[in-house]
């Protein structure tokens, strides 16, 4: 009976070891042989949901804080929205609550194409992408990608930042592509995507919430002068626990190139996270150049 209660406790201790490793990562063993020659860089990706107002902003600023990246990739961001604070820039505010600095992009206007926002005097504010840092910027790229023509619909967003890490030039940087089921503007968007991502000088690293799961013409397209960092097809982040009745996709991602400049050190999706409708993604990478 007492080897029983041991067996117990130790297995109660090692689950809430588990529990309180946050990045604990889905980790390529065969890499670890791999000498670390450069600096460790986290950087999470995360669709925040259009955060409303201060109290959703607060639990994702806990989530932030908790996993302490490097460098955040956020999607869904209003500025001085009807809805969520005519006085809440929600990048500022997230950079202040986590003491980084942010580059924001608005991706199209809040209330031009949304129904729920009829009248005219109550139009207005930002609808777009950001990146937060822990290190100073030293310049930007932001642009805003159209939908394709034939099709129609929302402007996206595409927006990096370049630091210096250890006299490494480093982009980081996000976009949110289309929603909609038919997938015609999401491959546009991709298409779109490749000429921006090749004028960058130096290694980057991109995410965001792509919209498509792998296997998808979307994900084939970005594969091609992309890499991405999941492991398995099965490291759903979408939804979260706040809609465990929606099927559960694959729809967020961390991506780099050059492959040869990064080693993955760690890949994780944070799970049981109520602060918004997606998981964030976090990974762990080595600048090897």
């Amino acid at each position: 009976m007492r080897r029983s209660i041991y067996i117990i406790i130790g297995l109660a201790a090692l689950f809430a070891c588990k529990r309180e490793d946050p990045l604990a990562p889905f980790r390529d063993e065969s890499k670890f042989v791999i000498p670390q020659t450069g600096s460790n860089i986290t950087v999470m990706t995360y669709n925040i949901f259009g955060a409303s107002g201060n109290t959703n902003l607060d639990s994702v600023a806990t989530v932030i804080n908790a996993a302490k990246p490097d460098f955040v990739m956020i999607q869904e961001v209003d500025s001085c929205t009807p809805r969520s604070g005519r006085n809440i820039h929600q990048a500022k505010v997230l950079a202040e609550k986590t003491g980084m600095k942010y580059c924001y992009q608005v991706a199209w206007d809040r209330g031009k194409d949304v129904a729920d926002i009829p009248d005219e005097k109550n139009r207005g504010g930002g609808f777009g992408d950001a990146v937060l840092s822990k290190y100073e910027f030293i310049d930007s790229v932001k642009v805003k990608i159209g939908p394709d023509p034939a099709v129609g619909g929302q402007d996206r967003a595409v927006v990096f930042i370049k630091v210096r890490i250890e006299d490494k030039d480093l982009w980081v940087g996000t976009a949110h592509l289309d929603h909609v089921a038919n997938d015609a503007n999401r491959i546009y968007q991709a298409k779109a995507i490749k000429p921006i991502l090749e004028s960058l000088d130096a290694p980057f690293v991109f995410g965001g919430d792509f919209n498509d799961e792998p296997g998808s013409k979307t994900i084939e397209i970005m594969s091609q002068y992309t890499t991405f960092a999941y492991r398995s097809a099965t490291q759903y982040t979408f939804p979260s626990n706040m809609f465990p009745h929606y099927d559960k996709q694959l729809l967020d991602y961390v991506t780099y190139y050059p492959r040869d400049s990064f080693i993955e050190r760690g890949y994780n999706v944070l799970h049981t996270v109520k602060a918004s409708d997606h998981m964030p993604v976090v990974a762990v990478l080595n600048m090897d150049y």
